[in-house]
């Protein structure tokens, strides 16, 4: 298998996820593009911006980068050495896992990729999360990316459609067909965000800001939602599920003691108008995916399909950074009219 190409447009969007230097500056991949001169000061002007936020990301990526460029013999942009020299730079260390980092991820799906903000969401997040209690929604998790970029390489038309997305974490998914969907394929006529966390719906709200987004838009709106909570005839009844015509959700069946709760409400949108409940799962452990099929069957019968599954998804063609060791991402369809799976 020949190299890889790495353009200046996936080395600029690598930097904004945090993708680690060492996994995309190696022999996989051929770096000739990204060593021109132009493209040292334009990979200058985002490290400029990045290190305010992440400065020993852009110390770690700067070694690593000046050292390359010096070993293939290019021409040095000095403002590469003096970015490194900035003392902000130079002297940081690493930061605790739960500090705050602002990371932009690119969504435009199987279209090319571009460095545009509107092909882009900004999420002020804690990206080195990998789980404890409450802290699930704190970050972007790989199935969210990839059914972000599912959905945006037009593989089901939203166009006038009300959508609303279940457990929606950091938002990513939303946020994606609300900048990029709506605004670059065809307008959706709305999109809800959902989840139990108040302090989850809030940071929503911040994060729209950051994406030039605002709830005085009408075709967005945040609502709280408890899953299991919106049967009429249950006795934990609170509210009725929102008239959506599609639902989506990612990395939600994590957790096997919910996927009762999680089917329940599924089933409860359909029921009402939705037609189509859409559910991207990333399969860390099989046993979980086993119940979740068994709450599936047991919910739906037959009612329900995976779509779409990639065994691989660090080589997916959907533009998205997904480390190597990413287990496989599965899309599943959930419908009463089975002409939709």
């Amino acid at each position: 298998m020949g190299k890889k190409e790495l353009s200046y447009e996936c080395v600029v969007n690598f930097l904004w996820q945090r993708v680690p230097p060492r996994d995309f500056l190696n022999d996989d991949y051929d770096c000739g593009p990204i060593l021109t001169y132009d493209s040292q000061i334009g990979i200058a002007d985002e490290i400029e911006e990045i290190k305010k936020h992440n400065p020993y990301y852009a110390k770690l990526f700067l070694q690593k980068y000046i050292k390359l460029v010096e070993q293939r013999n290019s021409e040095m942009a000095e403002v590469l050495y003096f970015l490194y020299c900035n003392g902000d730079v130079l002297s940081s260390s690493e930061e605790p896992s739960s500090k705050p980092d602002v990371i932009r991820y690119l969504v435009r799906g199987a279209n090319k990729p571009t460095t545009r903000e509107q092909d882009t969401v900004v999420i002020e997040e804690t990206p080195r999360v990998i789980s404890a209690l409450g802290t699930t929604g704190m970050r972007t998790w790989e199935a969210a990316l990839y059914l972000s970029a599912y959905l945006n390489s037009r593989n089901i038309s939203l166009e006038q459609q009300r959508v609303c997305e279940l457990g929606a974490g950091t938002g990513l998914v939303g946020l994606a067909l609300a900048k990029y969907y709506h605004r670059r394929i065809a307008p959706v006529r709305e999109i809800i965000f959902t989840d139990i966390s108040i302090d989850l719906l809030e940071k929503i709200q911040k994060t729209l800001a950051l994406n030039n987004l605002s709830m005085t838009d009408p075709s967005i709106a945040i609502r709280q939602l408890a899953w299991g909570s919106t049967n009429v005839s249950d006795r934990h009844f609170e509210q009725h599920p929102p008239d959506v015509d599609y639902l989506v959700a990612a990395d939600v069946i994590y957790d096997s003691d919910m996927h009762a709760k999680l089917c329940s409400t599924i089933k409860d949108f359909l029921s009402n108008s939705t037609k189509l409940a859409i559910v991207a799962a990333t399969i860390r452990n099989e046993k979980t995916a086993d119940s979740w099929h068994a709450e599936l069957r047991r919910w739906f019968h037959t009612n329900w399909s995976i779509k779409h599954r990639s065994t691989d998804p660090s080589l997916s063609h959907l533009n998205c950074y997904l480390k190597a060791s990413t287990p496989e991402i599965r899309i599943y369809y959930i419908a009463l009219d089975s002409g939709l799976l």
